[in-house]
């Protein structure tokens, strides 16, 4: 089993996971209608788009999109055997 807390570093973990899957990483990042509102990011693995997740600051949502889709993409492992998720298991 693997840690699924906040990672101090989340981008940089799924970006690591994506590049030993030979997956393509990418963040969407969008402007709220209003100041007070923020940024809301997604994260993309491959063709798979993951829950958005909102924050005062750019950086501050991409991060939390990317602690998302690390939970999103453990919670779908633990009952994988093969493929992308034995890798997760080992970088994570």
């Amino acid at each position: 089993m693997f840690n699924v807390n906040t990672s101090s570093n989340a981008r940089a973990a799924l970006k690591e996971y994506g590049d030993l899957a030979g997956l393509p990483i990418k963040f969407e990042v969008m402007n709220g209608s209003g100041p007070e509102d923020g940024f809301t990011a997604k994260a993309q693995v491959g063709e798979r788009i993951f829950g958005s997740a909102t924050s005062t600051t750019k950086k501050e949502a991409k991060e939390f999109a990317a602690d998302r889709a690390l939970k999103e993409l453990s919670i779908q492992k633990q009952n994988c055997q093969h493929g992308a998720g034995a890798l997760f298991l080992q970088i994570y």
